[in-house]
């Protein structure tokens, strides 16, 4: 990965649509909150300067698998995961300006590939080790392209569809 080419990804507009979240059920009618903790895309509060990250799926299923409620494969089958209640919320998502990590010619400018964006990043959650390469990259895409709302990713555990990371603090005041 060259996260140095980040300033060369274009931002395109993501129309309005439905996307989708899977919860807590208690946290069911709170508006969506970003994590404090590190996620695939975010080394989390103590990296300076940080920023805050929401997820979105483009489908409950994928929600659903993305939180772990659900566990098999997409393409096979699946359970529910004892330990993992979640309840799949709708948000309507306005219009947004986003860099598309989903298309592999812009994956081609910040050399990587669908592969290393879906890899397992919690074997980098060790304070001893550097980054992974989807917190890299979001990084410097967020550094280098203050007007993106967010990034279009390959989801990692649905591989057909691309997540919505969505920069928190740059959609506070969306209409």
């Amino acid at each position: 990965m060259n996260t140095a080419h980040a300033h060369a990804l274009p931002t395109i507009s993501l129309p309005g649509a439905t996307w989708y979240r899977a919860v807590d059920p208690a946290f069911a009618s709170a508006a969506p909150r970003p994590s404090a903790r590190p996620t695939r895309f975010n080394s989390g509060p103590a990296v300076s300067p940080s920023f805050r990250l929401l997820y979105f799926a483009p489908d409950p299923l994928t929600a659903l698998f993305e939180v772990e409620a659900l566990l098999g494969s997409v393409f096979t089958f699946s359970i529910p995961n004892p330990s993992r209640g979640a309840l799949v919320v709708s948000h309507s998502v306005p219009p947004l300006d986003i860099i598309d990590l989903g298309d592999p010619v812009n994956r081609s400018i910040v050399d990587t590939t669908r592969q290393e964006m879906t890899g397992d990043w919690r074997l980098y959650r060790h304070p001893s080790t550097t980054p992974a390469p989807t917190q890299e990259i979001a990084r410097a895409v967020h550094q280098a392209h203050p007007a993106a709302h967010a990034i279009l990713a390959p989801s990692a555990r649905n591989p057909s569809v691309n997540n919505l990371v969505v920069f928190y603090d740059r959609v506070l005041n969306v209409p």
